[in-house]
């Protein structure tokens, strides 16, 4: 069963560690890779491959947080209960 305070709570946080990556990304230097790949991409006409890897990370941020709150929940209830 899906708890929909975890899982907001959860898609808040992922949104805010993907804002803190792109952020770090456009204040890196220009000798990064990772800016030099992005910069290349767009240049080729390929702008959505990293649109695709924000929704990538975006997603697996999400989940990681999302199953840590659940497993945090399952060990508070199955602590206090006994």
């Amino acid at each position: 069963m899906i708890n929909k305070k975890q899982l907001a709570l959860s898609l808040f946080i992922g949104a805010g560690l993907i804002l803190i990556k792109l952020v770090t990304l456009a204040f890196a230097s220009p000798n990064d890779t990772q800016l030099q790949t992005v910069s290349s991409l767009f240049s080729m006409g390929m702008w959505y491959v990293p649109l695709l890897f924000v929704f990538l990370y975006y997603f697996v941020y999400s989940s990681i947080c999302y199953l840590v709150l659940r497993v945090i929940t399952y060990t508070l209830n199955n602590v206090l209960h006994k």
